[in-house]
């Protein structure tokens, strides 16, 4: 036997349903999403390690640049500084948390080691400006620089 239900009563269940649908829908999007966004450590690790890989690439700067100083070396020299001025960089982005204090005195031992390449300065300059960036990215991001200049070994 079938039972008559009026549209109003059918509309007012459609609604229910869909209201129901949709809260369910938010609280199983917003546990997923909780559950699968990277925490603050993973953040912080992360910038770390974009940090680690961008001081470690500063690392063999002072040895191409002294070989292409003498001529001996390509002119690769301009294209690594700019490699290692855009890992400096990511890390940079990856960590909201700096201030822009802190992000100033990045740019600024960044574009110094830039500018002592595009000008070609003596190479005790070069390594200067090299050790100054390590030692801004070993500061701000508690990382060591193993093995490169700013930890005094040499190149």
């Amino acid at each position: 036997m079938a039972v008559y239900v009026s549209p109003g009563r059918r509309r007012q269940r459609l609604i229910g349903a869909v209201v129901a649908a949709l809260v369910v829908g938010a609280v199983v999007g917003a546990v997923v999403g909780r559950s699968t966004a990277p925490s603050i450590d993973d953040k912080v690790a992360g910038a770390r390690s974009s940090a680690e890989t961008a001081a470690a690439g500063l690392s063999v700067l002072p040895l191409e640049y002294r070989q292409a100083f003498a001529g001996e070396g390509g002119g690769a020299t301009q294209d690594t500084v700019e490699q290692a001025g855009s890992r400096v960089t990511t890390a940079l982005a990856d960590s909201p948390w700096l201030t822009q204090a802190q992000r100033t005195r990045v740019s600024t031992a960044v574009g110094a080691l830039t500018d002592a390449a595009s000008r070609k300065a003596p190479p005790a300059q070069f390594d200067a400006a090299v050790r100054r960036v390590q030692a801004v990215v070993a500061d701000l991001f508690g990382v060591e620089i193993a093995g490169g200049i700013a930890a005094g070994g040499s190149p």
